[in-house]
Formats: C-alpha cells, structure tokens, sequence
C-alpha cells in the first residue's frame, strides 16, 4: 500500500476537467503514507488542489487462490509476467486546501471542554494562557 501526492493545475470543471501535475509532494516523512489511511500533519500542505493517489499491490503465488480472488474483485488489474501473480489496484481523488475565516478566541471563565469526533476530547483552560 503506498500513497502519492501531487500538487495540480485543473482546467475545466467536473470529471472533462484537464490535469497538470505542478509537483509531487514528498511524503517520506509522513509514517500513514504506507498504510490504508494518510494522515498528514497539520500546515503541510500550501493552500492549492492536490490530487492523492492511492495504489493497492497483492502478490499471489497461487494460481487457484488467485481465479478465487479476481472472482471476488473483477475490476483488479493483473500482471501474470512470472510465476507469481501480481494484483494491483488505483484509486485517485483531488481535494483542495483552502484558508478559514475561523480564528480561535478563549476567553475566560467561557466554555472550557469541547468534544470533537467520535469519544475525542479537547480539554481547554483559557484562564491559564
């Protein structure tokens, strides 16, 4: 499993929109970029479009597990080029990053716990700061 990221230019609007990749963005720092979910730090991307792609790679020495197996997921590519059969998959999505208006004020003696996502929380004690 392996994660690329790439800063583009997109023409056009909607799935006709023309793509020019600016530049790759390096992710050898990033622990997540060889695993389902990429998690990327907080300010490391400019503000921009960005196209992440993901690809998928399964190797299968088994010729019967491997009939099974495309049986299961037909649109999976295949490359049969040696005695072990390589199954590989893409998947690709943009995304933009865009300013915030939202600036954060703590106030004293105002609200100081949130909850944010599933049993997160964020403990804050604006009197201290």
């Amino acid at each position: 499993m392996t994660w690329r990221l790439y800063k583009v230019r997109l023409t056009g609007e909607g799935p006709s929109a023309e793509e020019e990749i600016v530049s790759e963005v390096d992710l050898s720092e990033v622990p997540s970029a060889s695993s389902v979910s990429l998690v990327l730090p907080k300010k490391s991307l400019e503000i921009d479009t960005y196209k992440a792609v993901f690809t998928y790679e399964v190797v299968v020495s088994c010729a019967n597990l491997m009939h099974l197996f495309l049986q299961m997921m037909p649109s999976f590519q295949m490359d049969t080029g040696t005695d072990k059969i390589r199954v590989y998959q893409e998947a690709k999505t943009y995304f933009r990053v865009v300013p915030t208006p939202l600036v954060a004020i703590m106030i004293s003696g105002a609200a100081s716990k949130i909850t944010r996502g599933w049993d997160q929380e964020v403990s804050m004690e604006p009197g201290i700061w």
